[in-house]
């Protein structure tokens, strides 16, 4: 059997009567149609008969000048897809979604990876269900085919989640957002993304203030009373740094989320508009 289409193949059966023994001289075979008689036919919910036909063959071999005769019939069944579409298709439709809204789930909630990982196991079964369904053959079924790609993209949607969760939990004991990142991510993504910033001074602008403050500050150190207060705010100085810092990383994880959701989301459009089998059970 040909299951490379699964759950969409068509198979061609041949059967073929004749005999080995006696030539045509001695067993003649004939055919009154030319096509199967069906009047014994009892019909199948999985499989649908497409077409019958019956064939007369008549051989010559190099050992004899006797003809050879054979009887063959060709019969080509249709699988019915539908309960296959209903039951393993569409709830994989729907776990790909469900694949895509961890992107949209927000970092502090703290199920991104669950849910992905979730989504990753449902896959599984499936896939285990389809292994003892189809018959064992050389070639890989196309649900088997399409579970794969799905299983491999929640795959690379955890990696995905756990560089995010890195970036937005990065939190104040990092460095600052390097440059071309800032670039990327405030200037470039998040306005083709319509993500705002919040609004303020970026780090630099912030650690430069401060900077101009200490040295400024600390020329005059003369009284108790004003070192108390210098000492106070390059504190406070540095706390408002350090939130910034976990701002603007927060922010890049938040656009980086966003982008990703897009593209995955693009990725799984195209790849079901490869999925054309899907579309020619309903012609």
């Amino acid at each position: 059997m040909d299951v490379s289409r699964f759950p969409f193949d068509e198979q061609h059966c041949i059967l073929k009567f004749a005999s080995w023994t006696y030539h045509g001289f001695q067993v003649n075979l004939s055919v009154m149609t030319d096509s199967v008689d069906l009047s014994d036919f009892i019909p199948s919910s999985e499989w649908e008969l497409m077409e019958s036909k019956v064939q007369l063959n008549r051989l010559f071999y190099r050992c004899c000048d006797t003809p050879f005769l054979d009887v063959t019939a060709r019969l080509v069944i249709l699988r019915a897809p539908t309960f296959y579409f209903y039951t393993m298709i569409i709830p994989c439709l729907w776990l790909t979604i469900l694949n895509l809204l961890v992107f949209l789930l927000p970092a502090e909630s703290g199920d991104k990876i669950s849910l992905g990982v979730t989504v990753f196991l449902s896959f599984s079964v499936f896939m285990l269900v389809i292994s003892e369904k189809v018959p064992v053959a050389g070639t890989i079924p196309l649900l088997a085919f399409y579970l794969t790609v799905c299983m491999g993209m929640t795959s690379i949607t955890i990696f995905m989640t756990v560089f995010i969760l890195n970036l937005h939990h990065a939190g104040p004991h990092r460095k600052g957002v390097p440059r071309w990142l800032r670039i990327l991510t405030y200037n470039v993504l998040s306005l083709v993304l319509c993500l705002k910033p919040k609004k303020g001074t970026f780090l630099c602008q912030c650690a430069k203030k401060a900077y101009e403050q200490n040295g400024d500050n600390s020329a005059d150190d003369t009284e108790s009373n004003y070192d108390i207060s210098i000492v106070a705010g390059k504190q406070n100085d540095a706390d408002e740094c350090k939130q910034k810092i976990a701002e603007e990383w927060k922010f890049v994880a938040a656009v980086l989320d966003r982008f990703f959701f897009w593209l995955f989301l693009s990725g799984n459009v195209l790849y079901w508009t490869e999925f054309s089998e899907i579309q020619n059970m309903w012609k």
